[in-house]
């Protein structure tokens, strides 16, 4: 099966199943960085069995002719489906080493950018702009986006899983046992505690521990001395002392005990002031 090249009008192709083509803007500027690294794959009839859209791409780039290999197969759905459905995409931890190769790659280039400014224009000359990324947009974002990241941020996340989290966390992400999310959770914890919160992810939601979902309620009566409203200070503190308690209760409500204190001395803070 070699490799040839071949007209992309002479390729015939036929009703297809796929009719989302996804980014071949994309795809193009791939191509046109490092060339056709799979070359389509057509029947010994000129009809395409696999690579519309990387013969799309091309068109995108004023090309007449792309690599292909030919192959001989019983069926042209069948082989289509195939290639398509038996085609292993990249795992979590593999994009995060993608995305840290794409990083160096690009540090190395702002570096060489940096040294032909500085023989061309003089020392002091190649900074700014030069140094920026290749391409519009941040940095992170863009590394994200080329290995394969939905945004910076999912990169990020696999990324602290990959540094932190132990081969069994690392192994569930890239099986999709849990989610990026699930997995950066647990990979922000010791490491000693990985595995056991690992089981407890894994485990199905009716199996799951169950916390207190009870939502923290203050008795408003509270507010009131022998009938008539104490005052705004005296609220504060009983208020306090209320949620303080429903945390010893449940520890899941601690980040909103929290943020309903910071509230509440704003709220007295502002009354002071217009006490004054």
């Amino acid at each position: 099966m070699m490799i040839s090249a071949m007209l992309i009008s002479d390729i015939e192709i036929c009703n297809r199943t796929r009719k989302d083509y996804g980014n071949l803007e994309g795809l193009a500027k791939s191509i046109e960085r490092t060339g056709l690294l799979n070359p389509v794959l057509i029947d010994q009839d000129n009809k395409l069995i696999d690579g519309e859209r990387r013969i799309k791409a091309h068109q995108l780039l004023k090309r007449d002719n792309i690599e292909i290999r030919v192959i001989d197969v019983p069926s042209l759905i069948v082989a289509e489906n195939d290639a398509n459905e038996f085609a292993k995409q990249w795992t979590p931890s593999e994009r995060v080493a993608i995305a840290k190769a794409i990083a160096d790659e690009e540090k190395n280039r702002a570096k060489e950018r940096q040294r032909e400014a500085g023989e061309q224009f003089g020392k002091g000359i190649a900074g700014g702009h030069l140094t920026a990324s290749y391409e519009t947009g941040k940095s992170r974002d863009i590394i994200a986006k080329k290995a394969g990241f939905s945004s910076e941020g999912t990169m990020r996340r696999a990324a602290k899983v990959v540094e932190d989290g132990i081969h069994d966390v690392q192994e569930a992400m890239d099986k999709q046992d849990i989610s990026i999310n699930q997995a950066c959770q647990i990979a922000s914890q010791p490491k000693e505690t990985q595995k056991e919160a690992l089981a407890e992810a894994v485990k199905p939601k009716s199996e799951r521990k169950k916390h207190s979902q009870k939502k923290p309620q203050f008795d408003q009566s509270r507010l009131y001395a022998n009938g008539s409203p104490i005052s705004a200070r005296s609220a504060y503190f009983r208020v306090e002392k209320e949620i303080e308690t429903m945390g010893k209760d449940d520890p899941n409500t601690i980040p909103m005990i929290h943020k309903i204190i910071d509230i509440c001395r704003a709220k007295l803070d502002r009354l002071a002031g217009d006490q004054k």
